[in-house]
C-alpha cells in the first residue's frame, strides 16, 4: 500500500477493496518497513526547511516516532469506529496483533504533525543553545556589534565577546575578555549579564563600560546610564560573593590579587569612554600604561633601547591620529627619538 491510499483509508475515503487491502497490509511483514519509509519521507519534507538531516538520522527518527505511536496505542484519540470496520478481517489473524497494528497506524497519522513540530522546535532550541557566536578583535581593530535583542556592543581592540545566537527566555548572557562598551536594550523580563574572568555584571537596560584585560591586575566598570549590579565570582568562582550597585557617573574596580573591590568613585567619561569614538586619552599615565595602549591601538610592538631620565607622567589625548603623528608630538615633549619599522617601534630616550 502506498501513502496516498493509506491516507484515503484513514479519512474513510477509500473503497471496500481499499479497506481490504489495508487490512491485509497491516497484518503483513511489510507493514513496519513501509510505515517507517512513509514517516521518513514526511519528516524529510517537513524538517529539511529548518534542519539538515541525513539518511541515518531520518531512519532513527522514523523508528522513534513509530515507537512513540505504539506506546500510545490506547490513546482515546483513536477512531474506534474505523478500527471496528476491520473486525471481520481481523478475526482471520492474531486478533491482538492486527488490532494493535491498525491502532498504531491510525494514531501515527493523527500524531505525526504534532511530533514533527515538536522535533523541529526542540532541535531548533538545542541548536540555538549550542550555537555560540564569537566576535574577536585583534590589536589595531575595533568593531560595533548589533545583538538580536537590540543591544549594541562597542568592542575595543585585543578583545573578545561570546554570546548565544538567540538568547533564552529568561536571560541574556555574554562573556567578555578585554574591553567593551555596552548599550543594552531594556527588557524587564530578561536581565542582561556580562561575565568576565572575575565578575558578573547584571543590568536590565543601561549603558556601561567594562575594562577586563587579563594582563591587568584589575577589572573596571564605569556606568554611563541606568544601574548595574556587580558581583565577584565571574565565570568560575561562586564563593564569597559580594555585590555592589552603581549609579550613573560612578565607577568601581575589582582587584584580582586581593579579591576585593575598591571604593565606588566618580569617573571621567572622557578618560574611560572616549576610546569608542576614536580618542586615546591619558591622565597622569606612566610609560608602561601608554605603551600597552599604543600597542593595542596600533597593532605594534615597542622596543625601548633605554629608559627616560625623568619620571613619566603624561596627560593628553589623541583623536584618530596615526602612530607616526602621535609619536612625533610626544617625542618633542618627552625627549626621545623613534623609528617605525612595519609593526616594530624602536624608542631611544635622549640623555639629560
Amino acid at each position: 500500500m502506498n501513502k496516498k491510499e493509506l491516507k484515503k483509508v484513514i479519512r474513510s475515503h477509500c473503497s471496500e477493496a481499499g479497506k481490504a487491502e489495508f487490512a491485509q497490509w497491516v497484518s503483513s511483514n511489510q507493514f513496519d518497513e513501509d510505515l517507517e519509509k512513509f514517516i521518513s519521507e514526511d519528516l524529510e519534507n517537513e524538517l529539511s526547511k529548518n534542519h539538515q538531516i541525513d539518511d541515518a538520522e531520518l531512519d532513527g527518527m522514523a523508528k522513534k516516532i513509530l515507537s512513540m505511536a505504539r506506546e500510545n496505542q490506547t490513546s482515546p484519540k483513536l477512531n474506534h469506529d474505523k478500527i471496528a470496520s476491520y473486525e471481520s478481517d481481523r478475526q482471520n489473524h492474531s486478533g491482538t496483533s492486527a488490532l494493535f497494528k491498525i491502532a498504531a497506524a491510525l494514531l501515527l497519522i493523527m500524531l505525526f504533525t504534532f511530533i514533527a513540530f515538536r522535533y523541529t522546535r526542540n532541535t531548533t532550541e538545542e541548536n540555538q543553545i549550542a550555537q555560540t557566536i564569537t566576535k574577536e578583535n585583534q590589536r589595531g581593530r575595533k568593531s560595533t556589534i548589533f545583538l538580536k535583542d537590540g543591544s549594541i556592543v562597542y568592542l575595543n581592540s585585543d578583545s573578545k565577546i561570546q554570546f548565544p545566537e538567540v538568547f533564552t527566555d529568561s536571560n541574556r548572557i555574554v562573556q567578555l575578555e578585554g574591553e567593551a562598551f555596552f548599550d543594552v536594550a531594556r527588557d524587564e523580563n530578561k536581565p542582561f549579564v556580562v561575565l568576565t574572568n572575575d565578575l558578573k555584571v547584571s543590568v536590565l537596560g543601561t549603558s556601561f563600560n567594562i575594562n577586563a584585560y587579563r594582563e591587568n591586575e584589575f577589572t573596571k566598570i564605569s556606568l554611563n546610564t541606568g544601574k548595574v549590579k556587580i558581583e565577584n565570582g565571574g565565570i568560575d568562582d561562586e564563593n564569597n560573593v559580594k555585590a555592589i550597585e552603581l549609579n550613573p557617573g560612578q565607577s568601581v574596580a575589582y582587584l584580582s590579587k586581593q579579591s576585593t573591590f575598591t571604593e565606588v568613585y566618580p569617573f571621567n567619561s572622557n578618560l574611560d569612554l572616549s576610546w569608542k569614538d576614536g580618542k586615546i586619552v591619558f591622565e597622569n599615565a606612566d610609560l608602561e600604561t601608554m605603551i600597552k595602549r599604543f600597542e593595542r591601538w596600533y597593532n605594534v610592538d615597542f622596543v625601548l633601547k633605554n629608559k627616560p631620565y625623568f619620571a613619566w607622567d603624561y596627560t593628553g589625548e589623541f583623536h584618530n591620529q596615526t602612530l607616526q603623528d602621535v609619536l612625533e608630538l610626544l617625542s618633542f615633549s618627552q625627549s626621545f627619538d623613534f623609528q617605525i619599522n612595519q609593526d616594530k617601534v624602536e624608542v631611544v630616550f635622549k640623555p639629560n
